[in-house]
């Protein structure tokens, strides 16, 4: 836009990018002509819908050859959710249990009768190969429950709820489309109902989530947490995280010191319901003010 904007002192400018609503006013606004009268993001959603049949292909594929071999691994993961469903509290320590050198037992209380004691905890990581050999030599020493998230069975309906909610608000989807954000809200809308979807069918009985790293927590899985009534804690990582971070949702939220939660009551205080100031420090064993505090606030 800067070099256009030089060139439109002695010559006429022109573009080619997407006619979208955000391009359209940017235009208009240095008076740049562009050649394009074609909203780019309508490619967008075709790409969307490949998506769709791409993944429904692979999972016929699979249907058709490795029915045995699936049918084997449903069952085990069957016994597996007779566990899954016992668990009140879950906690995503994000890529496992170590962060420069440093274990995040943040969370833990020592009392083993406590829902909050590490044995009773479901720790859940995204991807098998986000786990380290320490983070599973950890897991495996200290006899804790861990799952992945990637490998929880849903029962599909995720397309087919989002589909019910926007087929019959042809508006909304004018507005959406119109204001570039279409696709965005679509993929946003899945992404929760299908979480939704894992954790119903996964931990039925779940009560809190203990979030490890609250700057990469997709607000989608939060919103899903908060539809279910299962609250989510967690505490600041890094001091800078409130001027500059997106917005984040969570239950509890436990911040650094005053300035931070001055900076986020102004910045989320919508999206997050309670902000307790605390002193964290990163070391090897529990804090003790830290764990009374927070088993104080949740009352359990």
């Amino acid at each position: 836009m800067e070099v256009g904007q030089l060139l439109k002192k002695k010559n006429d400018v022109y573009i080619f990018v997407s006619n979208n609503f955000f391009l359209k006013n940017i235009n208009s606004k240095y008076y740049f002509k562009n050649l394009n009268i074609i909203n780019g993001d309508i490619f967008k959603i075709f790409n969307y819908f490949i998506l769709i049949f791409y993944y429904f292909f692979i999972k016929l594929f699979k249907g058709m050859f490795l029915f045995s071999f699936l049918k084997k691994e449903k069952n085990q993961k069957q016994n597996l959710n007779l566990k899954k469903n016992e668990f009140r509290v879950a906690y995503f320590p994000h890529k496992g249990m170590f962060s420069q050198g440093k274990i995040k037992d943040q969370f833990y209380l020592k009392n083993k009768a406590s829902k909050f004691y590490k044995r009773n905890i479901a720790h859940i990581e995204w991807y098998n190969s986000d786990l380290t050999n320490q983070s599973n030599e950890y897991y495996v020493k200290n006899n804790i429950p861990f799952f992945f998230w990637d490998s929880f069975s849903y029962k599909k309906q995720s397309i087919l709820a989002v589909i019910r909610f926007f087929i019959f608000k042809l508006k909304i989807i004018q507005k959406l489309y119109k204001y570039s954000i279409l696709i965005e809200v679509l993929t946003s809308t899945y992404q929760i109902y299908n979480s939704k979807e894992k954790i119903k069918n996964n931990f039925s009985k779940l009560k809190y989530v203990l979030v490890g790293y609250d700057l990469l927590f997709h607000n989608e899985i939060s919103l899903a947490f908060k539809h279910l009534k299962i609250e989510t804690i967690s505490i600041q990582d890094r001091i800078l995280i409130p001027s500059w971070s997106h917005i984040m949702c969570f239950d509890y939220y436990f911040t650094l010191g005053p300035e931070s939660k001055k900076i986020l009551m102004k910045r989320m205080n919508n999206t997050v319901k309670y902000l307790k100031k605390i002193q964290i420090l990163k070391i090897n064993f529990p804090l003790k003010k830290k764990n009374t505090l927070i088993k104080i606030k949740l009352n359990v």
